[in-house]
């Protein structure tokens, strides 16, 4: 079922699936990256932007600054996501027109989702732009072509070369 989101595909499934399978999602790239901290409820853990951003940097590798390890105050939260998205939008993740810091501070979860759907897919793009890990064999094809010369017309005559020898 993760494969069929992630993919695209499957696009009868049932919408309430949807947080089931980013929860899924997000905890495999927490697990990779080898975080501590897990994914329980997207709407709720994502508020502070802490967790939010191990989950964008096991993504996407991009590592998120200036975040407040320990947020106490609403403006702290809002600041650390924010600065998730902007690292997200600097980069050129696709889809985050509509996303906001607020929406995500409040535990909206159509937002979580909508950002979580904007990684996935930027994660299924840069697959795709980067090469396999396992090396191709590389085979070279050698289509010998005759190249003609031009013809030289010396002054020397054939009898003057065997003179010389």
């Amino acid at each position: 079922m993760l494969g069929r989101c992630v993919a695209g595909q499957g696009s009868n499934d049932d919408v309430s699936d949807f947080p089931e399978i980013y929860t899924e999602w997000a905890n495999y790239y927490l697990e990779r990256a080898k975080s501590k901290r897990t994914v329980v409820d997207l709407s709720t853990d994502c508020r502070d932007g802490l967790l939010l951003a191990e989950v964008i940097e096991a993504v996407t590798t991009f590592k998120v600054p200036d975040l407040t390890k320990k947020p106490k105050t609403q403006q702290q939260m809002y600041d650390n996501v924010e600065s998730c998205l902007a690292v997200l939008r600097q980069n050129q993740v696709g889809g985050l027109e509509t996303i906001t810091a607020k929406d995500i501070c409040s535990g909206r979860l159509k937002a979580v989702l909508s950002l979580f759907f904007s990684l996935s897919r930027y994660k299924q793009a840069s697959k795709q732009k980067t090469p396999s890990k396992s090396p191709q064999p590389t085979t070279f094809i050698h289509h010998p072509q005759i190249h003609q010369q031009p013809v030289q017309h010396l002054n020397t005559s054939q009898s003057d070369m065997t003179k010389e020898r």
